[in-house]
């Protein structure tokens, strides 16, 4: 079910953000098209570009700054940016300088002692992988996920996928220690866990495009529960016959449950790709009879349909073992020019450069050329319980662009606008076409933040004003819009 190959990664491919987790992650999607389409010029060129742009994060340390070398380095990402470094090294037209940054980032992962235990776990799969000896250390904290009691399984929401997200991580570096007494320890707990919510399953029904149990008020699809979303990609790795019966379960229900999410971050989308590449192997060979054409599947998954096809019907048939999906997905402006609110509530507004408000209740902005405005972007959180990585992107309509100048503070019913309160980002980044900003701080229900930059009306055009839009930057689904509006720009 849902998206194909080319689809995620052209996802991946257009994602202009920077940070040293979607640096990797839009890398490692385009590794994965030029695996199935060969290494073309522009694909080499944008895989070279992501290694020079994780190359410039990395500090003396051998760690990895979130958004540049001076930045705050991010433990859970360490492992994840040495691992795409490692995957990108037949590319790399430079391959001495990136082995250097491997090696300095592999001596920072023995070095550092990471406060979660799945990060740990991962840094030692790595070094145990690059001849490090880090056996022991990687035996004794195996040992703490085997003491997890997997006989008093939970479907509440997040309680077995996390537990399964455990089994795997440390069935991965069992393997790459190749301890095979703890790999079939661990297989056998995550079989028997699987038969514990196999068990308890209700009957499933189909809605909204995704599978989900009548009898959970959440909403969370059963293949959550029987999934490893954070690390089930990492057994794409190991040999065919180094994966247990319960971890090939494992990666098809964390592959089928990332294909057909509506939203997905960056992660869960290279993730996903990784896993559609395991899964091609099950398509080998399959061939699709479209209209009397006969198509062989490659790894994408992919055969085209023409638009009369769709408008007037086709015939299709295929020799595939499992079931094959047809997907349909549509593009377009969003309806309407409301404000939308899935979790955040988020305001923009316009001031001139004395600081005084532009009432924009008439749904157009008229401006001149050379005018400067103060766009100030109020976000809250209306979500209950906690979010943190928030990213605000607020495109700029056409015409206008960024200027460095600070206006005169905007007032509100004759006081000054106090910018002291609430969050302060952690990032902001004037782009050509938009101005971000990342807070990297917890979110709870009231919550709020004031964010603002200076524009210019440079150029005469008629055109809309996009939205600001906040998500959160790893569970995309928790977002908010501000209204839409109309400039007209004019002749100085």
């Amino acid at each position: 079910l849902g998206v194909n190959l080319n689809q995620v990664v052209s996802e991946l491919n257009r994602y202009p953000y920077g940070c040293v987790e979607q640096v990797s992650s839009k890398t490692r999607g385009l590794i994965a098209l030029s695996t199935v389409k060969g290494a073309t010029d522009e694909i080499s060129q944008k895989i070279q570009a992501g290694i020079d742009r994780l190359l410039a994060k990395q500090k003396f340390s051998g760690a990895f700054g979130y958004w540049d070398r001076n930045s705050a380095v991010y433990g859970r990402f360490q492992p994840y940016a040495v691992d795409t470094l490692q995957k990108t090294l037949p590319y790399a037209s430079n391959k001495e300088q990136v082995i250097d940054a491997i090696n300095n980032g592999l001596e920072y992962l023995y070095r550092t002692s990471f406060d979660d235990q799945n990060t740990k776990l991962y840094a030692y799969g790595l070094l145990a992988k690059a001849g490090y000896e880090v056996t022991s250390r990687a035996r004794y904290a195996i040992d703490q996920k085997l003491q997890v009691d997997t006989t008093k399984v939970s479907t509440a929401v997040g309680i077995s996928s996390k537990t399964l997200d455990d089994l795997t991580i440390a069935y991965w570096v069992s393997a790459n220690i190749n301890d095979t007494k703890r790999m079939l320890q661990i297989s056998d707990k995550a079989q028997f866990m699987l038969n514990q919510i196999e068990m308890g399953k209700p009957i499933p029904q189909l809605a909204s495009g995704a599978w989900f149990s009548p009898n959970q008020t959440s909403g969370t699809s059963d293949l959550y529960l029987k999934s490893s979303l954070n690390f089930a990609h990492l057994l794409t790795d190991l040999s065919a016959d180094q994966i247990a019966p319960a971890f090939e379960t494992i990666i098809e229900n964390t592959y089928e449950y990332l294909a057909q999410q509506q939203y997905r971050s960056t992660l869960k989308s290279a993730k996903l790709v990784t896993l559609q590449q395991h899964k091609k192997r099950s398509l080998e060979g399959t061939v699709v009879s479209l209209d009397g054409i006969k198509y062989e599947l490659d790894a994408t998954g992919s055969v085209p349909i023409s638009l009369q096809q769709l408008s007037s019907g086709f015939k299709i048939s295929h020799t595939a073992s499992s079931s094959l999906y047809l997907n349909v997905k549509s593009t377009g402006q969003r309806r309407g020019v409301k404000a939308q609110n899935n979790g955040y509530k988020v305001q923009k507004w316009w001031y001139d450069r004395n600081g005084d408000y532009v009432d924009l209740t008439s749904g157009v902005l008229a401006a001149k050329q050379g005018d400067l405005y103060t766009v100030i972007i109020e976000i809250d959180r209306t979500k209950l319980g906690n979010g943190s990585d928030l990213l605000l992107t607020d495109l700029l309509p056409a015409g206008f662009e960024i200027e460095k100048a600070v206006l005169g503070d905007p007032t509100v019913d004759g006081m000054t606008f106090d910018f002291e309160q609430g969050k302060t980002a952690f990032y902001t980044a004037a782009m050509d076409d938009r101005f971000i900003a990342h807070f990297n701080s917890s979110w709870y229900n009231g919550s709020f933040a004031y964010v603002r930059y200076t524009v210019r009306a440079a150029y005469e055009t008629n055109a809309i004003i996009p939205d600001a839009v906040v998500e959160e930057m790893y569970s995309p689904e928790v977002n908010g819009r501000s209204e839409i509006t109309e400039s007209i720009v004019s002749g100085g």
